[in-house]
């Protein structure tokens, strides 16, 4: 929960306020007045506000004067369990904050994204690939042919969802994707889908699905090298 909080004091500290722990009360001070929308918030989240606070009273650099120095939930050397764990946090909370608090559940996506982000890449060097920002198609993935030709057309893939993208080289190298509701019949399905196309279909054990914890599965598509053997 403490991405949470981060967030909502980082929109605090973007309207020039402070947040502070007096005792077992918060106070907040700011050159003028926030909108109601960010105080309904603060008295929402305040039980985690107080604990967060009280962790930290003694180290200002983690939220004491969030001010003068705000921290994204990625700003420190996180382990790859704490991010995942962090993602999945932020993403409950939206569920809790009022969908006309726009800039809070703003601020949240962009905290997810950059988490997302931030595993997304070490996922990547743990198999020595680059995160790229264009796709490929399924073709160009098993030949490996290197010439980035923008975003994959509708067609070409299936069982693909919310996917990031790997080179290698200049080359293409992986697809990772976080689809819902992977069972016997998906994982039979999209393996004989990728054997068709000289792609091979992982499910990793030592990485999380960072999109959604708990409720997608990372898949990877990788190409069958075998093939050229």
């Amino acid at each position: 929960m403490s991405a949470v909080v981060i967030t909502l004091l980082e929109a605090v500290a973007q309207a020039g306020g402070t947040v502070k722990l007096l005792g077992s009360n918060l106070w907040l001070s700011a050159p003028r007045p926030l909108c109601e929308t960010l105080i309904s918030s603060l008295r929402k989240f305040k039980p985690e506000l107080v604990a967060y606070l009280g962790r930290h009273k003694d180290k200002p650099s983690h939220g004491c004067n969030h001010g003068q120095n705000t921290r994204s939930p990625c700003a420190a050397r996180q382990s790859n369990d704490d991010i995942v764990q962090d993602i999945y946090r932020l993403i409950n909370a939206q569920c809790r904050i009022p969908g006309e608090q726009r800039k809070i559940l703003q601020q949240i996506d962009k905290n997810i994204d950059a988490l997302r982000n931030q595993y997304a890449r070490r996922f990547g060097r743990s198999r020595g690939w680059n995160l790229g920002q264009t796709g490929f198609s399924p073709s160009a993935l098993a030949k490996g042919i290197g010439q980035r030709s923008g975003r994959h057309r509708g067609g070409d893939w299936k069982y693909l969802d919310h996917s990031y993208w790997y080179w290698w080289n200049y080359r293409p190298a992986a697809v990772a994707t976080h689809p819902y509701s992977v069972n016997d019949q998906y994982k039979e399905q999209a393996g004989q889908w990728a054997k068709e196309r000289g792609l091979n279909v992982n499910y990793p054990s030592d990485f999380e699905t960072w999109w959604y914890p708990r409720r997608t599965t990372l898949v990877v598509f990788t190409a069958d090298y075998s093939l050229d053997c």
